[in-house]
């Protein structure tokens, strides 16, 4: 009798046992089971944020890009359409009365391919920080009609590296910007013309 209570209590506790085991293995694929999804998630997220940074990424590389191509200096030809022809005047000093004295009254007569040098070194910058608080040119670039009327001027100042164009010229300058050039190319164009470009400087 003792040994047939003994061997129920037995069987009891390892049922109690076994149920046990069996709670902590179902609790373990549960946790196992939800591990897996928060890992699932955890992916989906992270890619889709790499996805968000490969796109913005992408987006500001496009945004780089527009902005190169919009600072990029337009080509500037023809600013007087109605022109004819263009000289270069040069000013060599002034008169006992301040009226500036020319290297040539009639100026130099420049070719088409000369013309083509000149605008095509004319730039359209962003305005610098700083810029020189003088502007006395002494080299202009006089634009005229066909019946021999200046209709427009653009003048260069060697001296201090500034550009200025009549009122009229069809140049869009923007707020942020200046009429600039390429000094070297003028440089040596003036020089082809036969006039310096060192003038009154001192």
């Amino acid at each position: 009798m003792t040994l047939a209570v003994q061997s129920g209590r037995f069987d009891l506790l390892r049922g109690r046992v076994n149920r046990s085991v069996n709670g902590f293995r179902d609790r373990g694929n549960r946790v196992h089971k939800g591990a897996s999804i928060l890992g699932l998630i955890a992916m989906l997220c992270l890619g889709g944020c790499e996805g968000d940074e490969a796109s913005r990424s992408s987006q500001q590389r496009r945004g780089e890009k527009a902005i190169s191509t919009v600072s990029a200096s337009p080509e500037i030809q023809n600013p007087f359409p109605g022109a004819k022809e263009v000289r270069l005047f040069v000013e060599k000093g002034y008169g006992p009365d301040g009226t500036p004295i020319l290297s040539r009254p009639e100026g130099r007569l420049l070719s088409a391919s000369e013309l083509a040098d000149f605008e095509g070194a004319l730039r359209i910058e962003k305005a610098p920080e700083a810029m020189a608080a003088c502007f006395i040119p002494h080299h202009f670039f006089r634009y005229y009609d066909e019946r021999g009327r200046q209709i427009g001027e653009i003048n260069i100042c060697f001296c201090c590296s500034g550009v200025e164009a009549s009122k009229g010229a069809k140049i869009s300058v923007g707020p942020d910007q200046i009429l600039a050039a390429d000094y070297k190319k003028l440089e040596a164009l003036v020089l082809r013309l036969g006039e310096p470009t060192d003038v009154l400087c001192d």
